[in-house]
């Protein structure tokens, strides 16, 4: 017999329980299954405890996965763009450091190689200094707009001291290059 708190309960000399008729039955029944009865009844068993887990952690993997699918694909676009831009300011300074010294190349030497080299120079860092523009975001444009407006002023100084040149007045050439206007220039185009 099964008391209130379902602990089994012996009355001497009964075999039946008056207050929980067939509980006597019950325990008896489970007791005589044959053992390929209690092995089936755990592979039954094991497995709806495994698919409940299993369920229960798939849900909350799901719920822990959720920012790491989100936040790392921005992330390694972030990175993306930042790397293109830090890509696109190193080839800035290239061009810029070729038209500088083609610039000064064709004022003290006079060659015109420096000075096609110059020519052929410059439209790619107008390129790259509008590609870095339009790639970058709000902070970014504003640095390269800097960058832009410093390189139109540096082009326009080097272009006069090439036209020096050009006259045969290598003196006003040197002074313009040479000049505090164009190094403070250079100093606003630190990229």
């Amino acid at each position: 017999c099964i008391d209130d708190s379902f602990n089994f309960v012996y009355f001497p000399g009964v075999s039946y329980c008056p207050k929980h008729c067939g509980a006597d039955k019950i325990k008896n029944h489970i007791m005589n299954f044959k053992i390929r009865t209690k092995i089936l009844l755990v592979f039954f068993l094991v497995p709806i405890i495994i698919v409940i887990v299993g369920g229960f952690s798939y849900i909350e993997l799901k719920k822990i996965s959720k920012p790491f699918n989100k936040d790392i694909p921005q992330a390694i676009e972030q990175i993306k763009i930042s790397s293109n831009l830090d890509s696109l300011a190193q080839f800035i300074r290239y061009y810029d450091e070729v038209l500088t010294q083609s610039a000064r190349n064709y004022t003290f030497t006079g060659d015109k190689k420096w000075k096609d080299r110059y020519r052929d120079a410059d439209p790619k860092l107008i390129k790259v200094i509008t590609e870095a523009i339009r790639r970058g975001d709000v902070e970014d444009k504003k640095f390269f707009k800097s960058i832009d407006t410093a390189n139109n002023a540096l082009v326009e100084l080097e272009n006069k001291s090439m036209a020096s040149v050009d006259k045969g007045d290598k003196k006003t050439a040197i002074d313009i290059l040479e000049s505090k206007e164009y190094a403070e220039l250079k100093l606003k185009y630190k990229v």
